[in-house]
């Protein structure tokens, strides 16, 4: 479950809030015998936005506001190493170049990490230029995370017998497994648990909205979003082992545009009525869509409810697909 939880008191002309929710978030995951699971097969990003606010309203028409965001995140992935592109300890070929096929599991990376903080800013603001029409803005600072984990690696059984002749050198029966094991690839060298560390940009927010009265019970809302995604370039993942590589996963995000339309209804002073549609652009371009973070443009419905029983109590459900 997604935290969207948020708190405020307004005076004559002050008021001040604390907001906590998850602007960016994902959790994938795919079955074992899925080809991807080379990219990942579990991964996810939890980034909990922390946001005291402040706001001043100098007259009935406008109002400003600001405050910090504060970020706490962590990030998991788990996903299998394909022995084919292993290198052959000692010559300069790969496992795939001496026989082994493509796509075979030999070991399995976990790597977690949490403990990321970052700090940004928020500002907007309100104005009411009539009666029935009214707009308003806000800008949310990009926020850099620095993640430090541990990168686990286990062994995965291939079943694999060497055939008479084999590259290794070895008698033919000899299960692969059991050369691997005795490589040091998982004691001491590079698929050695190991601490890990990586850095993801959150991307900056711009989102303007408007919201005018058609009649005294019929209000209609538009909103435009721009989100700079183009901060995530790429993934760069660095171990503290000197024998195991950096690895770079790029994705070359590109920004992205959004628009939201929404009506609302007042069917009576207690029932309310509401219906919207979304669309988002997608993020990434076709050539950086994998497993790890699937990606698509974004075509929503949503519906909503409002019960007032009475002024001192609200209700309101609503449903996106």
């Amino acid at each position: 479950p997604l935290p969207h939880i948020y708190l405020n008191y307004g005076a004559e002309k002050l008021a001040f809030g604390v907001g906590m929710y998850v602007p960016y978030g994902l959790k994938t995951q795919w079955p074992l015998d899925f080809e991807g699971r080379f990219y990942s097969y579990d991964s996810g990003l939890h980034a909990v936005y922390i946001q005291p606010t402040v706001a001043y309203k100098p007259n009935e028409k406008f109002s400003i506001g600001g405050g910090l965001v504060i970020v706490q995140g962590s990030v998991e992935l788990r996903r299998h190493l394909d022995l084919a592109e292993l290198p052959v300890t000692g010559t300069p070929f790969t496992f795939g170049q001496i026989g082994i096929p493509p796509m075979t599991d030999f070991a399995d990376l976990e790597l977690d990490a949490d403990g990321a903080s970052g700090v940004g800013a928020n500002l907007g603001f309100q104005a009411k230029l009539h009666e029935r029409f009214s707009i308003g803005a806000r800008y949310m600072t990009e926020i850099k995370l620095d993640f430090d984990g541990e990168a686990r690696f286990e062994q995965i059984e291939t079943g694999i017998l060497l055939p008479p002749g084999n590259p290794l050198g070895m008698p033919p029966g000899t299960p692969l497994d059991m050369v691997l094991a005795g490589s040091g690839l998982f004691d001491g060298g590079p698929l050695t648990t190991q601490p890990a560390n990586t850095s993801l940009d959150m991307p900056a927010q711009f989102v303007v909205g408007i919201h005018a009265l058609a009649t005294e019970k019929l209000g209609l809302f538009f909103d435009y979003q721009w989100t700079g995604w183009s901060t995530f370039d790429e993934i760069v993942l660095d171990f503290t082992n000197p024998t195991t590589p950096q690895e770079i996963i790029v994705q070359n995000y590109e920004n992205t545009s959004g628009v939201r339309f929404g009506v609302e209804y007042e069917a009576s002073d207690k029932f309310v009525l509401q219906g919207g549609y979304i669309y988002n652009q997608a993020a990434a371009p076709d050539e950086t869509v994998t497993p790890l973070l699937p990606e698509a443009s974004r075509n929503n419905l949503t519906l909503g409810v409002g019960l007032r029983p009475s002024p001192a109590f609200e209700l309101w459900v609503s449903y996106q697909r």
